[in-house]
């Protein structure tokens, strides 16, 4: 019978390996020992409780999370956020420990949060940094279930919100989404804040609510058949509004002449019958200069940028200054430049008083020469 204590069979063998055996090197033993105090203070740190895990693949340590999403760590997950449950959007511990637990599509970075308690309709506004491109890949409405997902799970956790904003910066330029409890209550089929009222009827919404929202924005559309332009301009109109109604009213005007800029280009794309624009995009709208002199009201200069997608690039005769993304997009550059939003503004009333050529601008001295030129021509 095999000696418990040993395992070999060979008594001889036994006791030569015992006669033989050294003490480690320091260094061997000093590596042990510190190897264990880092790895106890990683596991006191961050104990394995569920809500994350040790992971040591490679070559060092590192401490990662569950993904709210995952179906294994699902009921924990449900477990975290209903510790943060509200029922007043102004409790900003909760709300800020809710926002710590969502899940953001990879390079969109949460930064910080604002609650807009003044008066109703109440809203939680949470600014994300990400890069120019995966900004304007999320100008897409059909990329935009991870947002809506994400505000749904707030609209069930904090009970008197009426708004979730989404504000996605490159640094340069933002992006503005915005969910209404409406249309969170719309995807979901009730009421999501009943989703809420237990553990384990909240991990199933959990693991089903990214494709509620996808599937919800694909139905909206097979619905609602509208052309490619209009689909992306009522979006555009949608999830750049803003709490105050005067200036959601100011920036859907705004939105409207820079969508008459587009759909001027698109026209001249398609006057060629073997051309024809089946999307488009607004990548970037906004205002390079003020000028409060030049006339009886303020004059507002928007740079605006967009994009448009041909079924077929190789039918498109490109001429001079026109571009191409690297995603075969076409740009709106051309020979003079790309176009500038002339707009006055009284109140909350907005018109478009002509537009300028960045190209145009530069041969006549300057914005402000152009501005001032452009409005004598309109007098």
């Amino acid at each position: 019978m095999i000696p418990l204590a040993f395992g070999e069979s060979n008594v001889k063998s036994r006791i030569k390996n015992v006669l033989n055996y050294k003490k480690p090197v320091f260094w061997v033993v000093f590596t042990a020992v510190a190897l264990v105090i880092i790895v106890s203070i990683a596991l006191i740190a961050n104990p394995l409780d569920g809500a994350g895990f040790l992971n040591t693949h490679g070559k060092g340590f590192s401490v990662a999370f569950f993904n709210p999403f995952d179906r294994v760590g699902s009921l924990t997950t449900a477990e975290e956020f209903l510790k943060y449950k509200t029922d007043y959007v102004g409790d900003a511990p909760k709300v800020g420990n809710i926002i710590q637990l969502l899940d953001f599509p990879k390079k969109v970075n949460y930064d910080h949060f604002e609650l807009h308690t003044d008066s109703t309709p109440y809203a939680v506004t949470v600014h994300l940094n990400t890069d120019t491109q995966t900004r304007n890949y999320y100008t897409g409405a059909l990329h935009q279930a991870p947002f809506m997902k994400n505000a749904i799970i707030m609209f069930s956790l904090i009970g008197n919100v009426d708004y979730i904003n989404f504000n996605l910066t490159d640094g340069k330029n933002d992006y503005f989404l915005q969910y209404t409890k409406d249309e969170a209550d719309a995807t979901m089929g009730k009421d999501v804040r009943e989703f809420s009222q237990g553990k384990h009827e909240f991990a199933r919404f959990l693991k089903t609510g990214e494709d509620m929202a996808e599937n919800f924005i694909k139905d909206y559309y097979k619905k609602h058949p509208i052309s490619p332009v209009d689909k992306i301009t009522e979006l555009y109109k949608r999830r750049t509004s803003v709490v105050d109604p005067h200036k959601a009213d100011e920036l859907e005007q705004i939105t409207n002449f820079a969508w008459e800029v587009i759909n001027r280009d698109i026209a001249y794309y398609e006057e060629n019958p073997e051309v024809k624009i089946i999307d488009s995009k607004i990548t970037k709208l906004e205002l390079l200069e003020s000028f409060d002199t030049l006339a009886e009201m303020p004059i507002d200069v928007y740079a605006l940028e967009y994009r448009l997608l041909p079924e077929d690039l190789s039918k498109v005769v490109l001429a001079g200054g026109m571009d191409v993304d690297e995603d075969g997009w076409l740009k709106e550059t051309c020979s003079m430049g790309s176009p500038l939003l002339v707009i006055s503004r009284n109140n909350s009333k907005v018109r478009l008083i002509g537009t300028l050529w960045t190209g145009g601008v530069v041969e006549e001295g300057g914005l402000e020469v152009s501005v001032r030129a452009l409005l004598e021509r309109n007098q």
